[in-house]
């Protein structure tokens, strides 16, 4: 959820709108998401589901303390026989930034956030039984640098996803993500670019991956409407052949406060394997 926070900023930046100051902090929502559209033995209302989320951010509560937090509600209602396999889950995503101004143009920001995955009831679309799993606990410490040129911000963060249980052990697997990108004022709205490099520093076999994925983001807000594109690719550098990903996101603020959103996911571009598509559509509605 947080492309969706900084697709809220970019609404705000491009539609000239923002939110007023004096709001509650709170966004609810749906996504409704497909999976696998394509999928030779699966039909694709097998692997649909709901998400609905409700949110709520601060950044007044402590100086340049940003605050965050999100509980969502996951369910499959759509499996053949939705008696037998409705599947209910939540998830629980907790986050907070501080801010220390170096100078008038740099800021250093550290950052850490949790996310919890709870299965409360039913199956899966695939068959798996989600009362008997266990809780998924996510932890991200992160370190950004932001520089601000005027009309042109650019920052590097390091980020180390790490994951804390409880299905395996503590820190059977720990990443480190070094993420690199800009945004630039321009006549026609705010375009932004990300590059983002991937590792696994250690995983459950005790192995390490060193620039394993590296994802380049193209974003676009514009000014004179309140319309928000970006491409997200995928390059599998440790193995090809696996094919490259695609996720094209556009969204919409159809009036202040009340957004929309599509994405259309695809994997195994380019790969051995056949092209995989899925599917999200979302609302959203701030107060």
């Amino acid at each position: 959820m947080k492309k969706i926070l900084v697709l809220f900023l970019a609404l705000s930046l491009a539609g000239g709108a923002a939110f007023a100051q004096d709001n509650l902090g709170l966004t609810a929502g749906l996504e409704f998401n497909i999976d696998y559209l394509n999928h030779d033995d699966l039909d694709a209302m097998d692997t649909a589901n709901i998400r609905l989320f409700l949110n709520y951010s601060n950044s007044d509560l402590v100086e340049n303390l940003d605050l965050f937090a999100e509980l969502g509600l996951n369910m499959y209602p759509f499996h053949a026989t939705p008696a037998d396999d409705f599947g209910l889950g939540m998830d629980i995503e907790l986050d907070a930034a501080y801010h220390l101004l170096l100078t008038d143009e740099g800021t250093l920001t550290f950052g850490l956030n949790f996310w919890f995955g709870i299965p409360l009831a039913g199956n899966h679309w695939s068959g798996y039984d989600l009362s008997d799993a266990d809780v998924t606990i996510e932890m991200e410490p992160r370190i950004r640098y932001t520089h601000d040129l005027g009309g042109l911000t650019a920052f590097g963060q390091l980020a180390f996803p790490i994951y804390l249980g409880t299905a395996g052990d503590a820190f059977d697997w720990v990443g480190m993500n070094i993420l690199l990108g800009m945004r630039m004022e321009m006549d026609p709205g705010l375009f932004g670019l990300d590059i983002e490099i991937v590792n696994t520093l250690t995983n459950a076999a005790d192995e390490s991956t060193f620039f394993e994925w590296l994802y380049i983001t193209p974003s676009f807000a514009f000014s004179a409407i309140p319309l928000y594109v970006e491409l997200e690719i995928g390059l599998p550098v440790d193995d090809m052949d696996i094919g490259m990903t695609l996720t094209p996101h556009v969204s919409y603020e159809i009036i202040p406060g009340l957004n929309a959103w599509l994405e259309l996911p695809m994997w195994n571009v380019t790969g051995d394997a056949d092209l995989t598509m899925g599917l999200t559509l979302g609302v959203s509605f701030s107060f």
